[in-house]
């Protein structure tokens, strides 16, 4: 078993769209599979019922029956049969799925829509509603909720109609809105290519639970399914398949589509971008941090400063006001000052356990190249951060980086005892770990925890010998 549960994207704004679909689809799901149930449970009472007057007639016995019985004056059982018979075709034609799930070879425009917010039972809801949670969350909050809206039902719709096109002599009713989710999975591949999405796995090899986490590339994960549903798709051309593979397809590429046009148009940039930002500004901006950004418009950074810094002396976790106070540093060219802000914003996140919104920044500081410029504990903070994320290389070069330009500080032993443990238990490089062990001992003889670097010694040097 291996499920995705979760990416490195941070999303800032609560997913009210999102959150709604999940809702109403669980509502109508609530609702439709109980009436579904009655509904079954009322053609097998009618098909008991005539496979009993089937069975008298093939044994010639008098109607025993009588017509106040069959809730029919005067009936018999030839005419209760073909009552029967029409009830059965009733009942049939008005089961849920069937009158508005999408049935290829009966179209009727209404289904593509009402086809997308019915499922076929409890695993088939909760599987795409965590997927829809996973990456429409994301969608909705960097493309805003019309946009986000438009392109889910746009997707599903279109997903039916692709479905339809390959299946188009099918009887079989198709619902779920696995379609609309598979459009979202395309525009995130496309705008969010690079985010690393978490997996976890589990199986059971014989008695022995085998089981933990990994993470890929959104371009590998979500372009690797999109590669599987072409293959499952065109081997099941030739006859019918329990999964709509074809509706997956034509959603996905719909929703890769329109974030290609967005990405080649600049149609982010140009227009949801305001929107967005005016949207923002109105609801959650204080009145000092509007009057920073107006100074800042007008070219006047000190003022633009100066504002920033009264802010946030009343409200010194302002997110908006730090983020912006780093961006009016950077643009004067004070890196040390930006740096200094950083230290406080990832003091922030690392508090309030905001871990995705620390990777972000952490980028955002790499990319200024002011990481080591960071206070030994924030750096610290974040090779430990980088460690629990699995991304063991730059969790290796954030501590050795400490250890380098802080070799004096009580987390520069620490620091390397940490990368001796990546090296030996995440990395396989014994021969590395047991080094840096070493140099711990040689470098700060005075530690401690000194008994816990040598027992780790010792645990090493089997391997090494057995090694050479």
């Amino acid at each position: 078993m291996i499920v995705p549960i979760g990416h490195e994207k941070a999303v800032t704004r609560f997913p009210w769209v999102t959150v709604g679909i999940i809702l109403l689809n669980t509502a109508i799901f609530c609702i439709s599979m109980p009436l579904f149930i009655a509904q079954l449970g009322a053609i097998e009472e009618l098909q008991e019922e005539k496979a009993i007057l089937e069975l008298e007639r093939e044994m010639d016995i008098s109607p025993y029956r009588t017509g106040e019985e069959f809730g029919q004056e005067g009936g018999n059982r030839h005419e209760r049969l073909e009552e029967i018979e029409g009830q059965l075709q009733d009942a049939q034609a008005n089961l849920v799925y069937r009158k508005y799930g999408y049935v290829p070879s009966k179209f009727r425009w209404h289904t593509l829509f009402s086809s997308l917010f019915l499922h076929a039972g409890f695993l088939h809801l909760i599987g795409n509603m965590w997927f829809l949670y996973l990456v429409g969350s994301s969608i909705e909050d960097v493309w805003g909720r019309r946009d986000f809206l438009s392109l889910y039902l746009a997707s599903g719709l279109l997903a039916c109609a692709l479905h339809g096109l390959v299946y188009h002599g099918s009887d079989i009713p198709v619902v779920g809105a696995s379609g609309a989710i598979a459009g979202l999975m395309g525009a995130f591949m496309i705008r969010n290519y690079k985010v690393r999405i978490r997996f976890f796995y589990f199986f059971l090899i014989f008695i022995y639970p085998l089981y933990g986490t990994f993470y890929l590339r959104a371009y590998v994960a979500l372009g690797g399914w999109f590669i599987m549903q072409l293959l499952f798709g065109t081997i099941s051309l030739g006859a019918g398949a329990g999964v709509a593979y074809w509706a997956h397809i034509g959603g996905f590429l719909v929703g890769a589509g329109v974030a290609i046009g967005f990405k080649t148009q600049r149609f982010e940039e140009k227009h949801i971008a305001p929107r967005r930002e005016e949207q923002i500004e109105t609801v959650r901006l204080h009145p000092k941090l509007l009057q920073a950004f107006q100074a800042r418009d007008a070219g006047d950074l000190e003022e633009a400063s100066k504002t920033l810094h009264d802010l946030i002396l009343t409200e010194p976790n302002n997110i908006d006001a730090l983020m912006e106070l780093v961006n009016i540093h950077v643009a004067k060219g004070d890196l040390r000052a930006a740096t200094k802000v950083y230290d406080a914003i990832v003091n922030i996140f690392s508090r309030d356990k905001r871990t995705d919104s620390l990777i972000e920044t952490y980028r955002d500081i790499v990319q200024l190249n002011l990481l080591v410029e960071l206070s030994p504990q924030n750096q610290f903070r974040i090779a430990t951060m980088l460690s629990e994320r699995e991304l063991y290389e730059e969790a290796l070069n954030l501590y050795r980086a400490l250890a380098r330009s802080h070799p004096h500080d009580h987390l520069a032993p620490l620091s390397i005892f940490k990368c001796a443990m990546i090296l030996l238990h995440k990395l396989d490089k014994p021969n590395l770990a047991h080094g840096a062990l070493h140099y711990i001992l040689e470098k700060y003889p005075g530690i401690e925890w000194k008994s816990e670097v040598s027992a780790q010694i010792h645990a090493i040097s089997p391997v090494r010998q057995e090694v050479c």
